[in-house]
């Protein structure tokens, strides 16, 4: 899987590359903040849920695309 764009991060798959408390796999539920460029991610096994900068969600250190 590529870089997913802004435009198209909604309803995209991303792993943790650390996973804590059992939270590996999530899915961006929506643009929380369209100029700050922030998503919101959950977690597909507990629903908790964490907003994190589109920047640090693409840059590859704490998560990777799609679901390993």
């Amino acid at each position: 899987m590529g870089i997913v764009s802004f435009a198209q991060v909604l309803n995209s798959k991303w792993s943790a590359c650390a996973p804590q408390n059992g939270e590996k796999h999530f899915l961006v539920t929506r643009i929380a903040d369209h100029k700050k460029r922030e998503v919101k991610l959950e977690c597909v096994v507990t629903k908790s849920s964490q907003i994190v900068a589109y920047a640090d969600l693409i840059s590859g250190e704490r998560f990777s695309p799609g679901w390993t």
